[in-house]
This record gives C-alpha cells, sequence and structure tokens, in this order.
C-alpha cells in the first residue's frame, strides 16, 4: 500500500500537467499595457483618411512607465476589441489635423448640439463616444493589451522547463524500478521475456528416452 502511495506521489507533477505545460498555461509573465488612470486624451479628425486620430498617455505593468500613444481609431478598431496592440504611430501626426472638441457630458435636450464632430468622454475617461451634432457616430475605447514580454520569456525557459521534465521522468522510472526490484511478480516477469529458459520438462523426458533406447540391430540384454 505504502508503494502505491509512494507511486502517486511520483505522478504528481505529471498531473498537474509538468513544469512545461505550466510555463505555458499559467499567466504569472503577463502584463498589460492600459491607458494611464489619467490618460490625457485628446482627439483629431483625420479627415482625408476618414479616421480619427487618438492620442493617449499609457500605463505599463511590468516597469510602471508611462508612454504617450497615438493611433487611428477606425483602422484599428477591431483590433482593440479583440485585446490586440493596434498599429501606433508618431504623436507628431497630431499637427497635421484639427482637434475633436471632448465634452464631459453630451449636450443637454433642447440645446444646440456642436455641427462639428466631437466626443463625449465616459467617467472612467477610458471610453468615449463620437458625435455629429445629436446623433451618436461610434464609441470606442482606449487599447488594453498584453505585452509580448510574457511569450519571449516562456521561449527563453521551455528548454529549461522540458529538461526539468525529463529529469522527473527519469527519477520517476528509476524508482518504479526500485520499488519492485524485491516483488516476485515483477521478477518474474521481467525474467520470463529477457532470462534464459531452462529445458522443458518434456524436453527432458524425450533425451531420456532416447539415451536409453536400444539401437535397432545391437544385441538385446
Amino acid at each position: 500500500m505504502l508503494r502505491r502511495v509512494l507511486w502517486l506521489l511520483l505522478l504528481l507533477p505529471w498531473l498537474t500537467g509538468g513544469c512545461t505545460c505550466a510555463l505555458w498555461q499559467k499567466n504569472r509573465l503577463d502584463a498589460y499595457n492600459k491607458p494611464a488612470p489619467q490618460p490625457h486624451l485628446h482627439l483629431y479628425q483625420a479627415v482625408e483618411r476618414h479616421d480619427v486620430l487618438a492620442v493617449y498617455d499609457e500605463f505599463s505593468e511590468r516597469d510602471g512607465s508611462h508612454q504617450p500613444r497615438a493611433y487611428y481609431l477606425y483602422l484599428n478598431d477591431r483590433r482593440v476589441e479583440h485585446g490586440q496592440k493596434p498599429w501606433f504611430v508618431t504623436t507628431n501626426l497630431a499637427r497635421q489635423f484639427p482637434p475633436v472638441p471632448i465634452l464631459p457630458k453630451p449636450p443637454e435636450p433642447g440645446t444646440n448640439a456642436p455641427d462639428e464632430l466631437y466626443a463625449v468622454l465616459s467617467t472612467n475617461q477610458i471610453a468615449f463616444t463620437l458625435f455629429s451634432g445629436p446623433r451618436p457616430v461610434s464609441s470606442h475605447h482606449l487599447p488594453h493589451y498584453p505585452d509580448a514580454i510574457g511569450d519571449v520569456e516562456r521561449v527563453a525557459l521551455t528548454p529549461l522547463a522540458v529538461s526539468v521534465d525529463t529529469t522527473l521522468l527519469e527519477l520517476w522510472l528509476f524508482c518504479v524500478a526500485a520499488a519492485n526490484q524485491d516483488d516476485p511478480a515483477f521478477l518474474d516477469g521481467h525474467s520470463g521475456s529477457h532470462g534464459h529458459h531452462g529445458p522443458h520438462p518434456h524436453d527432458t523426458d524425450q533425451a531420456s528416452t532416447q539415451t536409453t533406447s536400444p539401437t535397432p540391430g545391437s544385441p538385446q540384454k
């Protein structure tokens, strides 16, 4: 019984997936880039591109740094919705386009809404809606995506994880062999498959009969 318990303990690393599996399934190495607590969002209308340039401050969870970012809203809309890194551009492009007004809340009903394009910022300062007059045009939120450093670290650590899994497997095989070296059933099975087979009793009887049988033509005693 104790031997079976030891076997189960030795199998525990594989029951939990092994080091290599855990390395790629766990998210401890992941870190995200997201809008800063105060993103300082600015929008610019790229009329010729039929797009809107968004400029904001990004925060890195990995090192706590802040970085100014710029990207086109409609060009990257699908990527941002799927949590992917947008195609960033230089923030200097903002000098080429007219700014889009950003309001803290929509205009009151019955008041004259701006005729030109404007945005209404959410209370969390991460999401916003574009309006044209009183009509909403589209809604967006600032990018929130994982950095690529986590995957780079996983690739670098994979050979080490594979080596650890291989060593554990070899250790388990050694322990299985050591635990069964005094097991008669285990020894009989291995000796029957790999050991020398002695003469079968029936073969011995036949050999004895052939030895004592008289040769034809020899004188009988």
